[in-house]
């Protein structure tokens, strides 16, 4: 396992959590760095981390793509009105639900909102 950060090992890794490959799955790649090493180097450089972020959610919509695929062939199998689509249908629906989740969630530890509201009085006489 690599204990050294190289732009070719950066790359490398962005582009397989962007495939959609889990970190976990990857980490155990004696090519890759373990997954306490790459917490390290995320910790210590929010631009590397941001790029990790942007790619796991595009490896979450691969994911999720490849999943409604097969559940759309599993759908198609199953005829109409039969109880193996409606199970699909339903099974698709809470696949859209959780991604959707997912991705809310780590935009939402990502982002910090500071709103201000100034307020201006007008009066309009006539």
């Amino acid at each position: 396992m690599p204990t050294k950060r190289t732009k070719t090992l950066d790359e490398q890794i962005l582009e397989r959590l962007a495939e959609g490959e889990l970190v976990t799955k990857m980490c155990r790649d004696d090519a890759m760095p373990s997954i306490r090493q790459l917490q390290r180097w995320r910790r210590a450089d929010v631009e590397f981390d941001s790029s990790c972020w942007s790619s796991e959610a595009q490896g979450l919509m691969v994911q999720r793509s490849e999943l409604i695929v097969s559940m759309h062939e599993t759908i198609k199998e199953g005829g109409p009105g039969s109880s193996t689509q409606i199970q699909g249908l339903r099974e698709l629906l809470q696949e859209n639900g959780r991604t959707a989740g997912r991705l809310v969630a780590r935009m939402s530890d990502r982002v910090n909102v500071n709103g201000q509201v100034e307020h201006q009085h007008i009066i309009i006489g006539w």
